[in-house]
């Protein structure tokens, strides 16, 4: 009898590592996904995932309106949420039941703990796992603070409830790059390759990918972050100027991030890359970037890809070279990095500390 389980995907990369778990890890488990609306177009993702037929199910949750954050109450009422009964949960989820053996989940949010409740309630010997999200996975223990108290409240109430003491694995693309301690067995992903042809058929067709939706023949890449609408004042313009002006318009493309709401650099004769809905991890799988540079203050789209790909790409990171320091940089993160730079080399992966040294790793 086959093993049944659940996936929960909330953004295009917790999506490829779930397409990945199941064409590898899962290959031999009948596997449902719930692909929520924290993405954009999810829906279509939703839609084209069904069609190649990989996954028993494929469900998509429209339930960002519910779990959206707010003033005070509205957050004390989304966490009050994480006691709503198994049947609610399963309307809400659009689950026809909640027979599983196995819950995969990579952020341990509200969602996560009301799905491990509700299913934990149907099968008492539920075998939960967290799988990749990113770079964050490596170096955020329990997720956020605030998590960390929602989850122990159910601890206090009933403790075999709190998902939080109940993830039993974690499944990451680069095992050896892991910085936090704690009780989850490690397991390995095993890393995408272009020679897998029915990997490469379902990620195009999921993604809507065409060879069109390419137009980075600049040597240079400079990827945009997410700075301006999160509000943190970063001054990634003002660094990418400089760059800019040191290697040439002609020799850079820039990437924006999706999710900032106007281009800040096509008016100044930058160029800019026309593709703003396919993930860049999708366009790499497709494309050999190897004769390529790319440049970031610390996006994870270039640092994850070097475990999702484990292929030499040059890459350029330079939180080191501004004030402030993006919240994202904890010393966790740094520990994580070094890491990378011990496996991959420090050629491949530069953090040039100031504004001196990174103008000698550009020239």
């Amino acid at each position: 009898m086959k093993k049944k389980v659940l996936i929960v995907s909330h953004s295009y990369f917790m999506l490829l590592s779930a397409i990945q778990l199941k064409l590898t890890v899962l290959k031999d488990s009948d596997v449902d996904i719930i692909i929520t609306d924290y993405s954009n177009n999810s829906n279509v993702i939703c839609r084209n995932l069904s069609e190649t037929n990989i996954f028993h199910k494929v469900i998509h949750s429209p339930v960002k309106h519910v779990y959206k954050g707010g003033n005070l109450a509205k957050k004390v009422f989304k966490t009050l949420r994480i006691f709503e009964n198994e049947q609610t949960v399963k309307k809400r989820f659009s689950l026809d039941t909640l027979d599983y053996d196995e819950l995969f989940i990579s952020t341990i949010d509200i969602i996560a703990n009301q799905l491990f409740k509700a299913i934990k309630k149907n099968n008492n010997k539920l075998v939960c796992n967290r799988y990749e999200e990113g770079y964050s996975t490596y170096t955020i223990q329990n997720d956020y603070k605030i998590l960390e108290k929602i989850t122990s409240l159910i601890s206090v109430i009933d403790k075999k409830f709190a998902i939080v003491d109940s993830i039993q694995n974690l499944y990451l693309f680069d095992p050896e790059l892991y910085v936090q301690k704690n009780n989850y067995k490690l397991k390995k992903i095993p890393s995408l390759s272009r020679c897998d042809l029915e990997l490469k058929k379902v990620i195009n067709s999921t993604f809507g990918y065409d060879d069109t939706k390419n137009d980075f023949n600049s040597k240079y890449i400079i990827f945009e972050e997410s700075f301006v609408v999160e509000k943190e004042p970063i001054p990634d313009y003002d660094i990418f100027k400089e760059i800019i002006e040191i290697l040439g318009k002609e020799n850079v493309t820039l990437k924006l991030h999706p999710r900032n709401p106007q281009d800040r650099f096509s008016k100044h004769g930058y160029k800019v890359s026309t593709v703003k809905d396919v993930p860049w991890e999708i366009i790499q799988f497709n494309n050999d970037f190897r004769d390529k540079v790319l440049i970031t203050i610390s996006s994870g789209s270039t640092i994850n890809s070097k475990s999702f790909f484990e292929e030499p790409i040059r890459t350029i990171a330079l939180f080191k070279c501004i004030k402030p320091t993006p919240r994202l940089i904890t010393p966790d993160f740094l520990v994580y990095i070094d890491r990378m730079q011990q496996k991959y080399g420090k050629g491949e992966l530069a953090i040039p500390e100031s504004k001196e040294q990174l103008y000698e790793e550009l020239v």
